[in-house]
């Protein structure tokens, strides 16, 4: 049977390929201007008061470090927990962006691993690719791709070979494979930010 020819996949696939690229990056930079405000709001306005807000807003501890004591029922004390509420409402938008980039970054994957599959019927007999640290671009596209969509399952043992390599190497951002979608970490750790990006890595797999 005869094969697509990679650059015969990548002319058909590049409308969606752009089109989920941007959709990806302009997620990530709203996700990262909501932390910005979340972070401005409740830490910077309320250093002058002593107030300390954790990562975690809806089960961490607000704690008070100001000269001044604060007791129970004071004015203070009663706009903290007005602003716990609103800091909830900050978690619930920053988890619903997370989401879309991570499911948008899962499917970019997928879009890599299917050119792997149709052009060389398989990752076994697809060429490496470039390296990075001690594992080929092939094997992070395509372990990268089964951790983004089948984490809330079983993590297999190449996925889970692929990501403790990751870790040790690279870093704790992809230490939560078995607990999370990973799919922009992997997308970034790529540096996959437009069309040529993605492009010359799959040629590289030809």
């Amino acid at each position: 049977m005869k094969m697509i020819k990679m650059e015969e996949y990548l002319k058909e696939s590049e409308f969606a390929i752009n089109a989920i690229l941007a959709a990806i990056w302009h997620e990530h930079a709203e996700l990262e201007s909501i932390k910005v405000e979340m972070s401005q709001l409740f830490k910077v306005n309320w250093e002058s008061q002593g107030v300390v807000f954790p990562d975690n807003l809806s089960t961490g501890k607000i704690v008070v470090t100001g000269k001044r004591p604060v007791t129970f029922y004071s004015q203070e004390e009663e706009l903290l927990y007005d602003k716990r509420d609103e800091a909830r409402d900050f978690e619930y938008r920053i988890i619903a962006r997370q989401f879309s980039v991570d499911a948008l970054s899962g499917t970019l994957l997928q879009f890599a691993k299917q050119g792997i599959s149709v052009v060389h019927n398989g990752v076994k007999s697809c060429p490496d690719g470039r390296r990075l640290g001690s594992q080929s671009l092939k094997t992070i596209i395509w372990e990268g791709r089964n951790q983004s969509l089948h984490w809330e399952g079983e993590t297999h043992k190449p996925v889970r070979m692929c990501f403790k390599n990751l870790v040790r190497e690279f870093g704790l951002q992809f230490a939560h494979y078995n607990a999370k979608n990973l799919g922009f970490a992997v997308i970034n750790f790529l540096n996959w930010r437009k069309f040529s990006d993605f492009e010359a890595d799959m040629l590289s797999l030809k």
